[in-house]
């Protein structure tokens, strides 16, 4: 499912429940090399993909956040 999909599939259950709500997503890849001397001394590489969802119902605040979206 893309992330958009997902989105729009969480706050709808959200209305459902009553609530209002916020999603959060993140999908973004970084790259890092350190080079000393000229010479390559270290290469990462990170991946970061998640979803959080932020539920307002009645005064109260509820917060997830997963990093799984499989």
């Amino acid at each position: 499912m893309n992330l958009s999909r997902l989105a729009s599939r969480t706050l709808s259950a959200v209305r459902r429940a009553g609530c209002e709500g916020e999603v959060f997503l993140e999908d973004g890849r970084s790259t890092k090399v350190a080079v000393s001397d000229g010479r390559v001394e270290s290469l990462e590489e990170r991946i970061d993909r998640g979803a959080g969802v932020r539920v307002f119902d009645n005064g109260r605040v509820g917060f997830s956040f997963t990093g799984d979206l499989s």
